[in-house]
């Protein structure tokens, strides 16, 4: 029995539903259905999907004067945090 309703799904559809016990409990886990493609693209999805909340975030933030200090200090903590493996590696070389 295929339900209509969103989110349910049959626990005996053994094609469509994994079980797995763990100790005491019963996990049941839908088997998503493979698109060639999709599992590159969807994290891309997510992520455009979130764009204008995350512009709307920052708008916020920036409209903040004292944050603004702090922002840049954090990135710029970041991007000097991100090239120290690279710094680490060119200095053995």
């Amino acid at each position: 029995m295929i339900s209509s309703r969103k989110g349910t799904f049959d626990t005996e559809d053994s094609s469509r539903v994994k079980h797995s016990r763990i100790g005491v409990w019963d996990l049941y886990e839908e088997i998503a259905p493979r698109l060639i493609g999709w599992p590159t693209l969807h994290p891309l999805f997510d992520v455009i999907e979130n764009i204008p909340y995350v512009w709307h975030m920052l708008l916020d933030v920036t409209s903040i004067r004292e944050c603004n200090v702090l922002l840049l200090a954090y990135l710029v903590i970041e991007l000097v945090v991100s090239l120290i493996p690279a710094l680490s590696l060119w200095s053995v070389l």
